[in-house]
């Protein structure tokens, strides 16, 4: 797999390859939907705390 500028060159082996990584970026993907979904539903508040010496 090689790239030059804006097209990406493919033999028929580096297909596994990015078949691959297309579905690692994809469950990825679908974990951090997940994960900001379940952090909306929380009200977070924080505070700046000095601190003591």
């Amino acid at each position: 797999m090689r790239v030059n500028q804006d097209i990406l060159y493919l033999s028929t082996k580096d297909m596994p390859k990015l078949k691959e990584k297309l579905k690692r970026a994809q469950e990825l993907s679908e974990q951090l939907a997940s994960t900001l979904e379940d952090i909306e539903m929380y009200e977070l508040k924080f505070e700046i705390k000095k601190e003591e010496k």
